[in-house]
């Protein structure tokens, strides 16, 4: 037991070898899944532009296809691919910073504007929202639960900043991982 205001953020040097080795070897697994893909699927891009097309062109069989409750399932594979490179706890290379921010993926950046949603009942809007809840949260609540020491003030500052910008998002009354994290 840890004398309170007293952290422990000196690792076991092998433990942290392992761990960066298991993470890199997974990150470079993730690069290889979309490989067999044609170019039109195997990224955000192309999809997003076809599906925001369809909208575009074809609104009322894009809104018939109930295409804007399908979106978050057809874009999770790509978050969850980078999201396999993303920590709560953790900065790749054992760096001292903040978690990086989810403002910052790829992911992100790619379906903010989905849909070109113009007012507030457009629910292509909640793309990223529903996005942030189904997959994000339960990656923080999972580290939360599993992996974060809270001894450790670089982890408990990361996962702090994490779970600031997760409440931008989510509401902890009306989302159970939220309340849990």
């Amino acid at each position: 037991s840890w004398p309170p205001g007293d952290t422990d953020d000196v690792e076991d040097a092998e433990e942290v070898r392992l761990f960066e080795k298991g993470w890199t070897d997974c990150r470079d697994a993730a690069s290889c899944v979309m490989r067999d893909a044609g170019s039109e699927y195997a990224s955000i891009a192309p999809v997003k532009t076809r599906a925001e097309d369809w909208k575009r062109r074809f609104p009322k069989t894009y809104k018939d296809a109930w295409m804007s409750h399908a979106a978050p399932t057809l874009f999770a594979p790509f978050a969850r691919l980078e999201l396999l490179s993303w920590s709560p706890l953790f900065v790749p290379g054992g760096g001292d910073g903040p978690a990086p921010p989810l403002d910052g993926m790829a992911w992100y950046t790619e379906l903010l504007e989905y849909g070109g949603a113009v007012d507030a009942h457009d629910p292509d809007g909640n793309l990223v929202p529903t996005l942030v809840e189904k997959l994000v949260a339960p990656t923080v609540a999972r580290a939360a639960e599993s992996s974060w020491d809270p001894a450790s003030a670089a982890q408990s500052r990361r996962l702090a900043g994490v779970v600031k910008d997760l409440l931008v998002y989510l509401d902890p009354r009306t989302c159970d991982v939220m309340a849990r994290v």
